[in-house]
């Protein structure tokens, strides 16, 4: 992968350890407040509305890039090299096609609930939950594409391949 791709992915993946650190200390801090002060937080339930999206769906970035999704490759293991090759283009123009389609919904549910503010945190609209989807799935969208080009020129390496 090119140093631009290697270095997105690093930086994805920071973020989604962040926000994981956040929603873990957030969550730990309602617990503390609420059951030995009597004092809950009720924005902690809002920000793990919006924080739990981001981080999943940011998540399946790196998880595309490094082939961790669930497959069925029985099938595959068997064909010679040259199907093998055809078979993974396929998924993958698949994978795309669904990608675009999760893009162009997300961006339209975002749009609809652009007035819908949360109830506490009312700085933020539910268009920043549905918002995860569209960077989520752009970023799956590129590494995709990025993967189907290594595979047209025959340059598939160990993250093409599985």
């Amino acid at each position: 992968m090119s140093k631009a791709g290697v270095w997105f992915i690093r930086y994805v993946s920071i973020l989604v350890e962040l926000l994981m650190a956040i929603l873990v200390g957030a969550v730990f801090i309602e617990v503390v407040m609420r059951y030995l002060f009597s004092r809950p937080i009720s924005s902690v339930a809002e920000l793990t509305q919006v924080l739990f999206p981001w981080m999943t769906f940011l998540a399946a970035i790196e998880i595309t890039k490094n082939n961790e999704h669930l497959a069925i490759t029985i099938l595959r293991d068997k064909l010679p090299r040259k199907l093998k090759r055809i078979n993974l283009i396929f998924i993958r123009l698949i994978m795309i096609f669904f990608s675009y389609y999760m893009i162009k919904s997300s961006v339209e549910i975002s749009m609809a609930s652009i007035t819908i503010r949360l109830g506490v945190l009312r700085f933020l609209t539910r268009a920043h939950l549905y918002s995860a989807m569209t960077a989520a799935f752009i970023g799956i969208l590129v590494v995709l594409i990025y993967q189907i080009l290594l595979l047209i020129l025959d340059k598939e390496s160990e993250e093409v391949r599985t």
